[in-house]
């Protein structure tokens, strides 16, 4: 199971691996509907877990999944998914972006 932070992001010192645990955080939308951000593997059944290479920022909203889109990180880039995270639940919370795929998109695509 992934940590989840309740507060600001809170710093490791020893070097992890999203493989091993994912980004979790919990927002509240402009709406009220209590959201979940999530920025881990993907979790493809078909792939043993060490081979696994895509990391998705997943999105669910009242506990339904809303939106969920594959990013540009490898697993071992867990300061850059801390960094995406931070962003899109700032975008997100502010109501800048709206809680759908098509907006999750200009952040999972960028690099870090």
């Amino acid at each position: 199971m992934g940590r989840t932070f309740h507060g600001p992001f809170q710093e490791e010192s020893a070097a992890m691996s999203l493989r091993g645990t994912s980004i979790e955080q919990e927002l509240t939308l402009p709406d009220g509907r209590v959201a979940l951000l999530r920025v881990g593997m993907a979790h493809d059944s078909y792939l043993p877990e060490n081979e696994e290479e895509t990391v998705v920022l997943e999105l669910r909203i009242d506990g339904h999944v809303a939106a969920t889109v594959n990013t540009v990180l490898e697993p071992d880039q867990e300061d850059e998914a801390n960094e995406l995270a931070r962003e899109v639940i700032d975008a997100l919370g502010s109501g800048h972006i709206p809680p759908t795929a098509a907006a999750l998109e200009q952040y999972a695509d960028r690099l870090r």
